[in-house]
């Protein structure tokens, strides 16, 4: 009900930290520690020192105004249409779980409350993936709700499973001059349209590039002298990229010629590919839950920074179907889950930890 944007999430990290802190646990069995990194949490709990298994919850909204008439429906201008809260929810409620019953854990777990996934910038992963907090999980997972995934069923992908995101602007430097007198400047109107075309018609590796601005001109009988062009890029491998980046520079010449232009790239988030072996700790959970899970086909065009991680952990990222009536699509004003469902994430995560550390119990 009180979402916060962006890196400015102190009031949601202050009431992780307070939930927390309300357990009385037994401090003889359970180690615990809280280390606050700006906004972002990282929380170890541990009964015997072992490799570390770590998970990871996004904590940010976004700034949509929530349309929905539920009682948790949003009480600012920020909304939780991403389902972040919904991941924080699961992992608080993991952290509460092992510090009321210790026996659950059989080593050492670390949790992640991260700010920012939504960005600004490089996104909140980027300001923590090199620290020693970080650098020390050996598997690590994430969830992410999904309401148009049936509800109560888990949803994987080996591999690669999101893309990783590129913007790139190109300004094209031309010659001003009345229409009366074309001949005499340099339309970099015409040339913009043709580059845009052949841009957005490049095929490559299951790509996507899209130019979603062109601005140019400012009078209806003026050859203008300035066209800017700004647009996306998707690709699961970064050979791929370099070569769509090569490929959008040739354009751009072939047009351009000898003429001024200019062309800048922003590197988003990396593409997300799973770890074989903490994927197939996953699955085998799943099995042993008896669980719905289903092996997705192709990857999503969609990007999370959690791709950061794979830099020093064996990452798992999956899907958690939520579906409630209509199903609507993350980043909605009308985006909702089944609440219900978010059991079956704590399971798995429960069900990890257990396989993980080799310590069997019964979860019924």
């Amino acid at each position: 009900m009180y979402p916060e944007i962006g890196f400015n999430t102190r009031n949601t990290k202050n009431y992780i930290i307070n939930k927390i802190k309300e357990i009385n646990y037994d401090k003889n069995v359970i180690k615990l520690e809280i280390v606050e990194i700006s906004d972002s949490l990282i929380i170890t709990l541990q009964t015997k020192k072992s490799k570390i298994l770590g998970f990871r919850a996004d904590i940010d909204a976004l700034e949509i105004k929530e349309k929905n008439n539920s009682i948790y429906k949003s009480t600012n201008n920020y909304m939780h249409a991403c389902g972040h809260d919904a991941h924080t929810s699961i992992l608080l409620f993991l952290i509460i779980d092992i510090l009321n019953n210790p026996k659950i854990l059989n080593g050492t777990i670390r949790c992640i409350f991260q700010t920012a996934e939504e960005g600004p910038g490089n996104g909140g992963a980027y300001y923590l993936i090199d620290n020693d907090f970080i650098k020390e999980i050996d598997y690590l997972y994430a969830l992410h709700v999904n309401s148009e995934l049936e509800k109560n069923s888990i949803y994987y992908k080996d591999n690669y499973l999101m893309a990783s995101s590129t913007t790139f602007k190109i300004e094209l430097f031309g010659k001003e001059s009345h229409i009366t007198r074309y001949t005499e400047g340099i339309d970099v109107l015409n040339k913009g349209m043709l580059i845009y075309n052949d841009i957005n018609n490049i095929k490559i590796n299951d790509s996507l590039i899209y130019i979603g601005i062109l601005n140019s001109g400012n009078a209806t009988n003026i050859v203008p002298s300035y066209l800017l062009l700004e647009g996306s890029i998707r690709t699961f491998d970064n050979n791929t990229l370099e070569f769509i980046k090569k490929h959008i520079y040739d354009i751009v010449l072939k047009y351009m010629g000898n003429l001024k232009f200019n062309i800048e790239y922003n590197n988003g988030y990396p593409s997300l590919k799973n770890d074989l072996d903490s994927t197939y700790l996953l699955v085998k959970c799943c099995n042993l839950l008896n669980c719905n899970i289903y092996k997705l086909d192709k990857p999503f065009y969609l990007s999370d920074d959690f791709s950061r991680y794979s830099k020093y952990s064996k990452i798992c990222y999956f899907f958690l179907g939520t579906k409630k009536n209509n199903g609507y699509i993350l980043h909605s004003n009308n985006f909702d889950i089944d609440e219900d469902s978010l059991y079956l994430g704590y399971l798995v995560y429960k069900k990890i930890i257990s396989e993980y550390f080799g310590d069997y119990w019964y979860i019924y």
